[in-house]
């Protein structure tokens, strides 16, 4: 068939991929830090130790995980689009 072209299929895909792995890489890191705090929990021995007596340390692991889970959004985010504008 003439004039079909597969670009817009391939870019498609390209931006699929990358959106896959920010995904996979931003769920890798929140895993990462979750067996971080149930590691320190476990050497405190306590349930919700608190840093220099005035922050849980739960607090600072969430807002950890919020800036991944936006940074990683973000990032993938722009990566597809620029894989699927991309001209070739």
């Amino acid at each position: 068939m003439e004039g079909l072209s597969w670009k817009p299929i391939e870019r498609a895909i390209a931006a699929a991929i990358f959106l896959v792995v920010h995904t996979f890489l931003a769920a890798l890191l929140i895993t990462c830090m979750y067996a971080l705090e149930r590691w320190i929990k476990y050497l405190w021995a306590v349930d919700n130790p608190l840093l220099f007596n005035l922050l849980p340390i739960t607090y600072i692991f969430d807002a950890i995980d919020l800036g991944f889970i936006v940074i990683f959004g973000y990032r993938g985010l722009l990566a597809a689009n620029n894989a699927f504008k991309h001209e070739d």
